[in-house]
C-alpha cells in the first residue's frame, strides 16, 4: 500500500505506534512540524469533519481501501489563542462528505484537543475499512513528500487550476538535449504566484524555452537568477519539483 506523505514538506517523526498513552496504546504516528503547515489528502477519497475534546479538529479521509485520520488540526489565529476554529483547521471550501483528490490541501497542522500542551504536530492514523488499526510508519517512510499542496478542485471539476512558480537560485548548469534546453538551479526561494513560499533548499532542473536559454547563455555558474515558470496544472510530479516537470518561461532577473 502506497500513498502520499500527509504533511507538505515532510515532518520529524519516529515509530511511536503502540507507545503507552493516558487513554491506551498510541494508534498512529505523530508528525512534528510548524503550526499551520498544510496537510494533503494522501489518496483520493471522501472526507468527514469532526471535533472532540481529545482529538480537537480532525478529518477522516475514506479511500477505496483505507481510512486515514488527521488529528489535532490548527485552532489558533495567533500563537496559542484557541480562537481559530474550523476556519484555521480546514482548507477553505472543504465540506462534510466532499470528494477530494490526492495532493489537495485539506487542513493545517496544529495542537487542538489534548495536544495543547505539546508541540504542534499531526497525529496520523491508518485503518482498514473494517476499522482495524495499522501502524502507518513503514508506509510513511516510503511515501512521496510534496513541496506544495494544490488547492481543492472546484465542485464538478476533475482538473485543478494552473499555477505559476517564481524560482530564485544560483545557476548550476545549462544543457541542451533532444528534449530542448534544460536549466539547473540551486534554489534559495520558491513562491507560488499569488500564494505562499514553498520549501526550497534543493537542486531543481527545469525545461526552458529557447528565449530563456539564450538570455542565460554565457551567464557564469553560481550567478543568482530568478525564473518564472509557464502556468501548469500541479501534477504530483510538479508538486515534488521533479526534474523536467516545470518549464521556465521567462527570466525575471540576473544578479550582474
Amino acid at each position: 500500500m502506497t500513498y502520499l506523505f500527509p504533511v507538505v514538506g515532510g515532518a520529524n517523526y519516529f515509530d511511536d505506534f503502540g507507545q503507552p498513552r493516558g487513554q491506551g496504546p498510541h494508534e498512529g504516528n505523530d508528525l512534528v512540524t510548524v503550526k499551520g503547515t498544510p496537510v494533503v489528502a494522501v489518496q483520493d477519497g471522501v472526507v468527514s469533519l469532526d471535533y472532540g475534546p481529545r482529538s480537537g479538529y480532525m478529518i477522516t479521509l475514506r479511500s477505496s481501501t483505507r481510512e486515514f485520520y488527521y488529528i489535532h488540526l490548527n485552532n489558533d489565529r495567533r500563537r496559542d489563542d484557541g480562537r481559530g476554529g474550523p476556519a484555521t483547521a480546514y482548507a477553505r471550501g472543504l465540506r462534510e462528505g466532499m470528494r477530494v483528490r490526492a495532493g489537495e490541501v485539506i487542513g493545517y497542522v496544529g495542537d487542538s484537543g489534548d495536544a495543547e500542551s505539546t508541540v504542534p504536530h499531526l497525529h496520523f492514523e491508518e485503518h482498514l475499512l473494517d476499522r482495524t488499526v495499522l501502524n502507518p510508519y513503514r508506509n510513511l517512510r516510503r511515501a512521496p513528500v510534496l513541496l506544495f499542496g494544490r488547492p481543492l478542485s472546484a465542485a464538478g471539476t476533475t482538473e485543478a487550476e494552473p499555477v505559476t512558480l517564481d524560482m530564485n537560485g544560483r545557476l548550476a548548469w545549462i544543457a541542451d538535449d533532444d528534449g530542448g534546453p534544460r536549466i539547473a538551479l540551486r534554489l534559495s526561494r520558491v513562491r507560488m504566484v499569488g500564494g505562499a513560499r514553498l520549501p526550497s533548499r534543493r537542486l531543481v532542473v527545469v525545461r526552458a524555452s529557447e528565449d530563456v536559454a539564450q538570455e542565460l547563455d554565457g551567464v557564469p555558474r553560481g550567478t543568482v537568477v530568478a525564473l518564472r515558470t509557464a502556468p501548469a496544472v500541479p501534477s504530483l510530479a510538479r508538486q515534488q519539483l521533479r526534474a523536467g516537470a516545470w518549464q521556465a518561461a521567462s527570466v525575471l532577473g540576473i544578479a550582474r
